[in-house]
């Protein structure tokens, strides 16, 4: 698998969210964490939407109300070519005309739309629960190693290994919903 280019921003928030460095630990002749790591369990907590509405947001220029900023539905984008603007006739509106802030999740267009309705696809991560189990990964590393003592040092992998499953209960605490569907087992026509 190769690093998408959109994902850049979101791999740095989700490194410096888990503290993942490139050469964290190593299993036989493999690193943790590269990007590619980073991305692969990013596309594990990944939401793809189609044709999300945008918000506009009313501003002022000279008395008059005008509309250039709309928010996005979703946080953690993909940047680049992953996200797409339509209109409502369902054409999609040239980068040119618009640019986007990825932090603030505001989608900024040239000139006044009028309040027109736009829409969004594309990709959003939940960082949070990416983060958690990047934690809980490095959890399962440090809960193998013996601790040990020597010469006036002492090394507590179980500490450090108790340590990283907190921070993953610290960031499932902080991710979003998770939605199932549930049947009822006593419906005797359906599911």
């Amino acid at each position: 698998m190769t690093v998408r280019t959109g994902m850049a921003n979101v791999i740095a928030n989700l490194r410096l969210d888990a503290q993942a460095s490139t050469a964290d630990f190593s299993i036989g002749y493999t690193a943790y964490w590269s990007d590619n790591q980073l991305q692969g369990i990013l596309d594990e907590h990944r939401l793809d939407f189609s044709h999300e509405a945008l918000t506009p947001e009313t501003d002022y220029s000279g008395g008059t109300i005008i509309y250039k900023r709309y928010y996005l539905p979703y946080r953690n984008l993909e940047s680049g070519t992953a996200l797409t603007i339509e209109n409502s006739a369902g054409v999609a509106v040239g980068t040119a005309l618009y640019t986007v802030d990825y932090n603030a999740n505001v989608v900024t267009f040239a000139n006044d739309t009028g309040g027109s309705a736009y829409y969004a696809s594309g990709r959003s991560f939940d960082r949070n629960r990416a983060a958690a189990d990047v934690w809980r990964r490095k959890a399962a590393y440090y809960g193998t190693r013996p601790d040990f003592s020597t010469d006036n040092h002492s090394v507590k992998f179980g500490a450090v290994a108790q340590m990283c499953l907190n921070m993953a209960a610290s960031f499932d605490a902080q991710s979003g919903p998770v939605i199932v569907t549930a049947y009822r087992s006593d419906n005797y026509g359906g599911r």
